[in-house]
């Protein structure tokens, strides 16, 4: 059975408690120090992208703050050997687009 939706946004916001819970007290040297924990936060970041892109249009349009192209693109820019899905890059998205997401999807 598909998923709706609405279990599509779950699924989000739960990978950015889940990815919140990893980096809660690190500093981003020890983020830099830490492999696991980069690689466990990019496959939530991917896991964000894949569900975002099955959330439709007409759902999206619940969330007009939100730029679900960039979201969408998570996706891609954290798959395994991607050059752009550096240490810095994960860590902005983290620290300032996944609270940002959050507050977004719970308004």
């Amino acid at each position: 059975m598909p998923r709706t939706p609405e279990q599509r946004i779950n699924d989000i916001l739960e990978r950015i408690e889940q990815v919140s819970e990893y980096i809660d007290d690190l500093t981003y040297d020890g983020f830099l120090a830490n492999e696991m924990i980069f690689d466990a936060v990019t496959y939530n970041l991917e896991v964000i992208g894949e569900a975002a892109s099955h959330v439709p249009k007409r759902v999206r349009a619940r969330y007009p703050t939100i730029d679900w192209q960039i979201v969408v693109r998570l996706r891609e820019v954290f798959r395994p050997l991607n050059p752009a899905g550096d240490h810095l890059t994960a860590w902005n998205v983290i620290k300032i687009e996944l609270p940002e997401l959050k507050r977004n999807l719970k308004d």
